[in-house]
């Protein structure tokens, strides 16, 4: 996937309906096997979680990932709109260290990296919205919000620096922006 979306950037322009065409692609191959691989994956990181709201981030967290992937398997609306090419290459750059890095230490039957790319693609480059979905719940009680049309993020400004980190690639400012 990674490499055939690098592939775009020979194009002068890189349109919405490009991307989708070859993650929606990527998409149809995973199974429910796949999916149910994933959601036990994502189960067992959430142990690392502080107990708090371990429960209510795992609810958001994992109902969020399955119906994504499902609507992408799904999405036939006409996306025109070209991408910042240059923000495309620097997010695939991340996106597929961590592909490489996850795969490393999961059994090649383990499709949760390559969803995990093709939902944070998905979200950031087609419908632009926040990599964690609005509620996400983090610590002290904090949330991903939307307010005037802009998403915020409590613990962007944690990640900021993480050469690896989806914070980087992800739409949403730090809360610390946010003006009341």
């Amino acid at each position: 996937m990674f490499d055939r979306l690098e592939e775009l950037q020979e194009q002068n322009e890189i349109s919405k309906n490009d991307i989708l065409n070859i993650i929606k692609d990527e998409a149809r191959h995973l199974t429910i096997y796949d999916e149910m691989a994933a959601s036990s994956y994502l189960q067992e990181e959430g142990k690392y979680i502080q107990k708090s709201y371990r429960d209510e981030y795992l609810d958001v967290t994992i109902k969020y990932f399955l119906k994504r992937l499902h609507r992408i398997k799904n999405d036939n609306r006409d996306y025109p709109e070209t991408v910042d090419k240059k923000r495309l290459k620097g997010s695939l750059r991340i996106l597929k260290n961590q592909y490489l890095q996850q795969k490393g230490n999961l059994p090649e039957s383990n499709k949760t990296p390559l969803m995990y790319g093709i939902i944070s693609i998905y979200t950031t480059f087609i419908l632009e919205e926040s990599i964690h979905p609005l509620n996400t719940p983090f610590p002290a009680g904090e949330k991903i919000i939307l307010k005037d049309g802009t998403y915020y993020c409590p613990v962007k400004h944690n990640q900021s620096k993480n050469p690896d980190a989806l914070c980087r690639l992800c739409i949403a400012k730090e809360m610390e922006d946010l003006t009341n």
